[in-house]
């Protein structure tokens, strides 16, 4: 077992630590039986006489060592910390990886275990990631994962794995999504989880090849469920190599994008909305567009088709323009967002205790690569394209038709949509000229 950290400064070792627990123990249970028989309420409340407790479980060792080698493992992996550990969220604090056949967790007074319910392999690369859901007795949590990494055969690779998970839609980070960087053929899954901005990091996996999933785990039964965001990718790691991944959550779907509604935005442009977000990433000349006047006018020649970011940018470069009396744009804008991390087993150390040198292997996982978190602003998915005209549209009944829009799950589609330009207003008449006055 190593030793990574020190306990809170009052704390005694050995015996006499354990000694003073027992009667901290015995004179909980008499004080307990007084209240039950004199029928009073109990709660637990922090002890009088000292500062409050306000810092939460502090590691002080796992077992076994982090990075270190051990042929025929036996024991179970633990985390124990420098006080006692609530029970709440204990059966899903760990996540252990190689474990097809599930994790036992075990909870003691201060610390937390777990191993293969088929028991450890040899020629394996064990990760355990202890997850930011432990408690103490006063409610204290955990603030960061911790993740140990040991080897019952083989040396620990150096590569990694890092990136960012962002909602599809809104380009937001999405907090404490699930990471799993599973074996091609299914039988293996290295967890990991992201932080506050999204970012998340796998580091030490055995060469090979890999698909690397992130999902919402919305029922906390570490699958992916039919109605969860989720995205993935391939990647083939060497024993060396260090990648930067992007991942997008989406909802899954199963039907192509429908255009809906039109609206005349000036005389020379028109909008069309879909029923769901096309994919930026699409060329917009791969979008085809119709426009005839009905109900059995000419073709209107549609000059170019244009994404919504597309419009929007060429409309700021453009700067103001005049008033047009055709129509104006009233569509909704989507909302641009603006835009903590895996870390090895040493944890924060607490304040008033001089810092410790970390052990061999037991360090401060690196931060995510740069290309994670500065990541170049991408244009976000909109419902709506523009049809840009050749010639200003003349008051009458028209009808757009529209095919190979592609939305952001891929499915491609179209529509067509009848529309109306109205005759302008006439021009107000001109105000009567002042009445002369007698002299």
């Amino acid at each position: 077992m190593r030793r990574i950290g020190r306990p809170k400064p009052g704390r005694r070792g050995g015996a006499r630590a354990g000694l003073e627990d027992f009667r901290v123990s015995a004179r909980g249970v008499r004080l307990a039986g007084l209240l039950a028989l004199s029928g009073a309420c109990a709660h637990v409340e922090p002890p009088s006489g000292g500062p409050q407790d306000l810092s939460p479980p502090f590691l002080v060792r796992v077992q076994p060592e982090s990075l270190s080698v051990v042929p025929g493992f036996k024991g179970p992996v633990r985390f124990e910390f420098d006080e006692g550990i609530s029970e709440r969220n204990v059966e899903r604090s760990v996540l252990l990886a190689p474990a097809p056949g599930g994790v036992k967790i075990k909870k003691g007074k201060r610390s937390v275990s777990a191993e293969p319910r088929r028991g450890w392999e040899d020629g394996r690369v064990y990760h355990a990631v202890l997850l930011p859901v432990m408690r103490d007795l006063f409610g204290n949590q955990v603030k960061k994962p911790v993740r140990l990494v040991f080897s019952t055969g083989p040396e620990v690779p150096s590569n990694r794995v890092a990136g960012r998970v962002t909602d599809r839609i809104t380009g937001r980070a999405v907090r404490d999504a699930r990471i799993e960087a599973r074996w091609l053929d299914g039988e293996v899954a290295y967890p990991s989880i992201t932080d506050s901005v999204g970012a998340f990091e796998l580091a030490r996996l055995p060469a090979g090849q890999y698909r690397v999933i992130a999902f919402e785990d919305r029922n906390l039964n570490l699958a992916v469920d039919p109605l969860e965001r989720a995205d993935s990718t391939a990647v083939s790691m060497g024993i060396a190599d260090s990648l930067t991944l992007r991942l997008r959550l989406l909802e899954r779907d199963t039907t192509p994008p429908v255009a809906g509604l039109a609206a005349v935005i000036d005389s020379v442009t028109v909008a069309l909305d879909f029923d769901d977000y096309l994919d930026p990433e699409q060329p917009a000349d791969s979008i085809f567009a119709s426009l005839f006047e009905v109900p059995a006018g000419p073709e209107v020649p549609v000059m170019r088709v244009l994404h919504g970011f597309e419009y929007d940018r060429q409309r700021v470069a453009a700067g103001p323009a005049p008033r047009d009396t055709a129509a104006r744009d009233t569509a909704p804008r989507v909302p641009r967002a603006p835009q903590d991390t895996v870390r090895e087993v040493v944890p924060r150390r607490r304040p008033g205790i001089a810092p410790r040198r970390p052990a061999p292997g037991a360090r401060e996982a690196p931060a995510p690569a740069p290309q994670a978190r500065e990541e170049r602003a991408e244009p976000l998915p909109q419902r709506r394209v523009y049809l840009r005209l050749r010639a200003p549209l003349a008051a009458g009944s028209y009808r757009a038709e529209v095919s190979g829009a592609r939305n952001v799950a891929g499915l491609i589609g179209g529509g067509a949509v009848a529309f109306e330009v109205k005759r302008p207003p006439p021009p107000p008449p001109p105000p009567p000229p002042p009445e002369k006055r007698e002299p």
